[in-house]
């Protein structure tokens, strides 16, 4: 994908918007699909939950565990390093997304793929800045978004 070029024709550029408009269409579905799955495992992860746990990792936390008793969803606060959020597991135990909140208390969301690579990270650094930075299969950087307060 480049810019337009001045020999393309109306065909061509119709084409490309269409590319455009379906890819956007998908994207927009897989997000909305994400949010839901992520409100899904909240809503599970409190109403399954009834105490807050002391642990290793965090000050306090919310543990979830599947029928073969792994640990598939943390929900956390960290009152030593100011930090909180929700952590989602493969069955392997290994992070696949996690929304955190950072010492500003600004969130940020982080996928992972199943090599525990960072593919997807959005939010509000710690500078006030939002970002958007999208990472392709071998970890490489696609698009890197930063817009400043």
């Amino acid at each position: 994908m480049g810019d337009f070029a001045m020999n393309d024709t109306p065909v061509d550029v119709l084409a490309r918007l269409a590319r455009l408009e379906r890819d956007n269409a998908l994207l927009r579905r897989r997000v909305r699909l994400l949010l839901l799955g992520v409100l899904t495992c909240m809503v599970v992860a409190i109403g399954g939950a009834a105490t807050l746990q002391q642990t290793g990792r965090f000050q306090k936390s919310v543990e979830v565990f599947d029928a073969d008793n792994v640990l598939r969803c943390v929900l956390f606060a960290d009152d030593s390093n100011d930090k909180s959020g929700l952590e989602i597991k493969d069955p392997q135990g290994r992070v696949r997304l996690a929304i955190h909140t950072n010492q500003n208390d600004d969130p940020f969301i982080t996928f992972m793929d199943k090599g525990g690579r960072e593919r997807i990270e959005l939010g509000i650094g710690p500078n006030g800045d939002a970002f958007l930075m999208i990472a392709g299969g071998q970890g490489n950087i696609v698009h890197n978004l930063r817009a400043a307060p």
